[in-house]
């Protein structure tokens, strides 16, 4: 189920909220005021990270064989 972010326009209480099978027209209640069909869902910002080694060291210098060998110290 996909998480999205909602925002009341009732009351300004931006929430999150996991949304299964409904449509994009079905109302969803807002937690804080209760009501149901004033909350707008918003442009979610996702996280990206530039490092893709798993032990997340980043770009790692080369060594003198001309590649991420590790015969060169860093």
């Amino acid at each position: 189920m996909p998480l999205f972010d909602f925002r009341c326009a009732e009351c300004d209480h931006d929430f999150e909220e996991l949304v299964g099978s409904r449509s994009s027209d079905d109302a969803v209640e807002c937690p804080s005021c209760g009501k149901e069909g004033t909350s707008e869902r918003q442009l979610s910002a996702f996280a990206v990270s530039g490092d893709s080694s798993p032990r997340g060291g980043g770009a790692r210098p080369s060594g003198p064989c001309g590649s991420a060998c590790g015969c060169h110290p860093h």
